[in-house]
């Protein structure tokens, strides 16, 4: 679910590319630089587009072998001027919620996320004569799954 407050977008269960997931700075682009990328649905790709955001398209096939085209949305995480406040939720609501900071961030490349709450403003930019918009992260709650036999066994993480 896809809301505005002023600049800044909320964007309620976001779910974010697995494959895509940059959060330690390592993977794409210029080292250092932290990101990820999360999956729209047209409404909501639609809007950003209108916003300025730049929208790409994942292309892939459904179920019955159709071509369709998934929108998506890179989301940079920097923790300089205006950093992030970023959780990690174990087991859902009324799991135990851990803050993560800017060397922290980087296990969630490595961790299943069932989904994430996440708020975004955006930068508009111009240079050598092309301009845009890019979305930089504010807030994120990530939410991890309990693992098998966590309650058994008092597993907190």
């Amino acid at each position: 679910m896809l809301r505005f407050e002023g600049r800044k977008v909320i964007i309620e269960d976001a779910q974010l590319v697995p494959a895509l997931k940059n959060f330690r700075g390592d993977k794409f682009g210029p080292a250092g630089m932290k990101d990820f990328v999360i999956m729209l649905n047209d409404d909501e790709a639609g809007a950003l587009a209108e916003m300025g955001y730049n929208i790409f398209y994942f292309n892939t096939q459904d179920e019955e072998g159709n071509d369709i085209q998934i929108p998506e949305l890179k989301i940079r995480v920097r923790f300089d001027k205006f950093p992030p406040e970023v959780y990690t939720v174990y087991g859902g609501v009324g799991g135990t919620i851990t803050q993560l900071d800017a060397e922290s961030i980087g296990e969630l490349d490595d961790i299943r996320l069932v989904s994430c709450d996440i708020s975004f403003t955006p930068y508009n930019w111009e240079r050598g004569g092309k301009s845009g918009t890019t979305a930089y992260l504010r807030t994120m709650y990530a939410v991890i799954p309990k693992k098998d036999f966590a309650e058994k066994y008092n597993l907190i993480v």
